[in-house]
């Protein structure tokens, strides 16, 4: 039993480890929700630009660039 004990606690894949690894995997795991989050807003995005939609979003800093390009000349 003791034997069966040892390699249970220090032998390979231990206890320590797979409970090391199940952490990362934690870890890992919400890290790639939140990615997927990220790439499905960023698809709606691309979609919503073939469409010719701009998020309103950038709608005034748009404006802004074209009131400035075509800004009438007083001279």
């Amino acid at each position: 039993m003791a034997a069966l004990q040892y390699r249970l606690w220090f032998g390979e894949a231990n206890l320590r480890e797979v409970w090391a690894l199940q952490d990362k995997i934690q870890s890992q795991q919400a890290e790639n929700d939140l990615l997927v989050e990220r790439n499905h807003r960023l698809q709606a995005e691309v979609q919503d630009l073939k469409r010719g939609w701009q998020p309103l979003k950038n709608v005034p800093a748009m404006t802004w660039v074209w009131c400035a390009k075509t800004k009438p000349s007083f001279s």
